[in-house]
């Protein structure tokens, strides 16, 4: 139910008793603009500027429309003649709607109030913050490599995302609620500003948006329930997934060695293959391995590229896995699953590229030439997956060339936050809400090519296929197995570090996000920062919590801790991914919560405990699922691990004492990370036998 309160050149709407809109005409609610964009690009990183012409506040108001379940407001300025209707509808959600016919106009903010004891949170995959109170976050998609890799000190506060939603949670003792803004516009939202009428959320997008919804509730999770049936869930996870670990792997491995001759058992073994044997043979259950180079790579200067075409035995540059597709076959034999990579991208000189049945199928520029992406030496073409035929050519291509011709278990989605904003599609779409709705475009395709596979290899069902990424909007839930956190540097940065991985964990969660992993040590860059040892095991601990073991290598990987560096490591890795597989169970209910009410396996505690304030801006701690309370160790050196607990009774998992709710202080040694199970539990006797297996009496 909708409530009016107008009072002279002000008024305020309340939905269901509380107030969600608030105006008066010396600070209107709403404001209008024109401006002019300047993106400036450089290395990956977009820089978005614009030159503004007119501010237009929409200083007048009239109520064409004013019952109990629908208002209308006609907002205009005293002095132009632009205008714009907004209509609010009350159903099992408040709906906001808008109607402008000013056609220059393409600029709008939207003030919404806020309230002083009101916690935000949300916008996707966040990275150093999990609460965005006095924060702002920007709703476009940006390169997070080229913001891991670059030397300028960015701060947090500036909202680079790779995965941003345009969602926040709001949780406050009077109220709870969820905002969802359906567009893809490029936009920011800025929490917690102050004005002449009190505090207030802005919102700010370069365009009108389709709608806004807002729903209210009681309990946060039900929130979470809600969105999720909008904005859709992530597919289920198939059970191979969470049974041992992922091991990124480099074609360096068959092409720097012969194949080595086993006498006992008559046949040739490739480097990599003896790897994941003696990593099994260690007691390290590998369930798969990456290869993200797969399909080639071309030496740029000092390092080596991808190759962006989608062959394993492509022209144009060395095979890199000699043979992979009996190399899968064996894996696959052992229970061993082998994943790809692909971006929409085609590099010119590529197999796949001289097979385009028409070049309507890619993205051109406004001069309506072919555009061109420069990869080092390598030039590269843009698939136009707006257009339907486009995605049905490349989601059976990849139909042929990764499932039928080589037997992948599924693939990583790179490098979408790549697609350029001076291009042109099929669809003429604004290009900045090209480039928010790519990535999702192409999972989409990748998830047609699995759900179109036939059979393959030794997994018979599409359902037994992933994809996975680490760059999306809202239309990119439905069709991505695991939303990655991408790049993140070997260090314990919040921002861009080991840091990152957890909070990103945890506001992704907030977000609606549900199945997340980072790899362990951090991957992708060489120089001056190595991987440590201390992180490398403190980063196997956290994984080792989550629904994904993934062990990378780096560049160079000889040189970076992994998990076979020295035998204390091996040891403590094959201790944790023991752990690991035996809370699978657990994992698998925290699966079925997701996927039947939308809670994410990492969650933030003010989800179960909103009236907690000292949960409201907790960084290093979470809940893996209802029931096991985990604070990974994020500073180097840490012996001693400070934390709070809240309400219920807690056991360590380690030592099987109880503690009650509280800050207090808890022993960390390295493979003994701080972990906690509700004392009424109904898992209460699968973790008990964790603590007898793997305990500190163990």
């Amino acid at each position: 139910m909708i409530h009016l309160a107008k009072s002279g050149n002000r008024f305020d709407l309340y939905y269901q008793n509380s107030l969600f809109f608030s105006h008066r005409n010396d600070e209107p609610a709403v404001i209008l603009g024109i401006s002019t964009p300047k993106p400036k690009i450089k290395t990956g990183l977009v820089n978005i500027s614009e030159k503004i012409q007119r501010r237009i506040p929409m200083n007048r108001f009239s109520v064409e429309v004013n019952t109990q379940n629908r208002v209308v407001f006609q907002f205009s300025n005293s002095d132009t003649y632009e205008s714009i209707k907004m209509e609010f509808r009350a159903g099992d959600e408040l709906l906001i709607t808008f109607k402008s016919e000013n056609h220059d106009v393409n600029r709008i903010w939207i003030h919404l109030p806020s309230h002083m004891d009101e916690n935000v949170y949300g916008g996707g995959q966040q990275f150093g913050r999990v609460c965005l109170n006095n924060q702002k976050i920007s709703l476009f998609i940006h390169n997070r490599f080229a913001f891991v890799r670059n030397k300028r000190k960015i701060k947090v506060t500036e909202g680079i995302s790779s995965f941003p939603l345009p969602v926040f949670l709001a949780i406050a003792k009077e109220m709870n609620y969820l905002c969802w803004i359906n567009t893809f516009l490029y936009g920011e939202i800025a929490f917690h500003c102050t004005g002449k009428k009190g505090q207030f959320h802005e919102m700010y997008f370069w365009g009108i948006p389709d709608q806004i919804l807002i729903k209210n509730d009681n309990h946060p999770l039900n929130l979470l329930t809600y969105l999720t049936s909008k904005i859709g869930r992530q597919p289920i996870l198939p059970k191979w997934v969470l049974n041992g670990v992922c091991l990124t792997v480099s074609g360096d491995l068959i092409q720097i060695q012969e194949e080595i001759e086993n006498e006992a058992e008559s046949k040739t073994e490739t480097k990599l293959e003896i790897k994941v044997n003696a990593l099994e043979e260690a007691g390290i259950t590998v369930t798969a391995v990456w290869c993200p180079d797969w399909a080639g790579v071309k030496m740029n200067k000092t390092e080596p590229l991808l190759f962006w075409d989608w062959k394993w035995n492509g022209s144009n540059r060395p095979i890199r896995y000699p043979n992979l597709p009996k190399l899968v076959d064996n894996f696959n034999k052992k229970g061993v699953h082998v994943l790809g990579y692909v971006n929409g991208f085609l590099n010119r000189k590529g197999d796949i590229y001289q097979d385009i049945p028409d070049k309507s199928h890619l993205l051109s520029t406004k001069f309506d030439t072919e555009y061109i992406i420069h990869q080092g030496n390598q030039d590269n073409a843009v698939i136009d997956l707006t257009l339907p035929k486009a995605r049905a050519w490349f989601a059976n291509t990849l139909q042929k060339e990764l499932i039928e011709n080589v037997g992948f278990s599924g693939w990583f989605g790179g490098d979408s936050d790549q697609n350029p904003i001076d291009s042109v599609a099929h669809e003429r779409e604004d290009p900045y809400e090209l480039h928010n709705q790519y990535p999702g475009l192409l999972a989409q395709t990748c998830y047609e090519a699995i759900q179109n596979s036939q059979i393959s290899k030794n997994i018979d069902k599409p359902e037994e296929r992933i994809f996975f990424t680490a760059v999306g909007h809202q239309n990119a839930l439905s069709f991505t197995s695991i939303i990655s956190a991408g790049v993140l540097n070997p260090s314990w940065d919040y921002s861009k570090g080991f840091g990152a991985a957890i909070t990103s964990a945890i506001s992704a969660g907030l977000s609606g996000l549900g199945y997340h992993h980072s790899i362990v040590g951090g991957w992708g860059l060489g120089g001056s920062i190595k991987r440590s040892k201390e992180l490398f095991l403190r980063w196997t601990e956290f994984a080792a919590f989550s629904l994904i073991m993934h062990f990378g290598g780096g560049f160079p990987s000889s040189t970076w801790w992994s998990i076979d560096s020295d035998a204390e490591t091996l040891k403590i890795c094959k201790r944790m991914c023991q752990v690991h597989i035996a809370i699978l169970p657990y994992l698998e209910m925290c699966i079925q919560e997701y996927q039947h009410h939308g809670w994410p396996v990492i969650r933030a505690p003010i989800l179960h405990y909103p009236d907690d304030p000292n949960l409201s801006n907790l960084m290093d701690q979470y809940l893996l699922g209802p029931e096991l309370w985990v604070a990974p160790i994020m500073k180097e050196g840490t012996v001693q691990k400070t934390l709070y607990l809240p309400e219920d009774g807690w056991v360590h998992l380690w030592s099987g004492i109880e503690f009650a709710s509280g800050s207090f202080k808890i022993n960390v040694p390295i493979g003994y990370p701080a972990v906690f199970y509700k004392k009424s539990s109904k898992w209460e006797a699968l973790f008990n036998n964790i603590t007898n297996q793997f305990g500190t009496h163990a």
